[in-house]
């Protein structure tokens, strides 16, 4: 987890605004990155494992020894994040290996392709998850090693990470409701997924009539325009 620390820390290092930031973070999401660290951590369940961070109760110690908006926000996003931990685990018990190994694959071929093959309302949840998962990273390594030039930016992914991990609440309140308490995730910001589902799919059956009903017309884009000469 190192290697991606300084990765992202290097790379981000120019940025001087948010929309900067979350075009680093989009660009790693493309490279696959997210999803490396994704496997990593639902294997291993402890994605902070490191010595170079103060990481579980010290990690908590540092942040409220020092008081701040943005600590305030880094706590409640490890507060989210620990509710979610043993629901997680459980899930990781239940599921064969072998189907964990597949989705692993699959997202190692096309990271993002969620942003096409799922509804918009579930896509948006797991590309903040996944922008979450990066900025945790940028949160970690800069509390770590705190300065005022970089303030703006921890206070950013912090927010990054907090919208994450809410994130990942509603998709597991949403797919798994009876295992996600309702002060965690209220009826309110759950997805009724089997509907989105089906209003997908008739949406794309009734894109796909109107394409194989005009599948031998031509259509011009552009006007032809008489040429000069040869």
């Amino acid at each position: 987890m190192g290697d991606v620390m300084t990765r992202l820390a290097s790379a981000t290092a120019r940025v001087q605004d948010e929309a900067g930031l979350v075009d680093v973070i989009d660009a790693h999401l493309e490279a696959g990155l997210a999803e490396t660290m994704g496997a990593y951590a639902f294997e291993h369940m402890h994605l902070w494992r490191s010595e170079q961070v103060p990481v579980g109760e010290e990690f908590r110690k540092h942040l409220l020894a020092r008081p701040s908006e943005t600590h305030g926000i880094i706590l409640e996003a490890l507060g989210v994040q620990e509710q979610l931990h043993p629901i997680v685990e459980r899930l990781q018990r239940e599921i064969a290996p072998a189907l964990i190994d597949e989705a692993v694959a699959s997202w190692t071929r096309a990271p993002l392709a969620y942003l096409t093959d799922y509804p918009t309302e579930i896509a948006a949840l797991f590309l903040a998850q996944d922008r979450g998962l990066l900025a945790s990273v940028l949160v970690v390594s800069d509390v770590a090693d705190e300065h005022d030039e970089t303030a703006w930016r921890t206070h950013a992914s912090a927010l990054l990470w907090r919208d994450g991990v809410r994130a990942s609440a509603r998709l597991l309140a949403s797919l798994c409701p009876e295992r996600v308490s309702f002060s965690l995730v209220p009826r309110s910001e759950r997805l009724d997924i089997d509907q989105l589902v089906a209003v997908q799919r008739a949406q794309d059956a009734w894109l796909a009539s109107i394409a194989n009903s005009h599948a031998d017309d031509v259509i011009h884009l552009f006007p032809e325009t008489p040429h000069d000469g040869g």
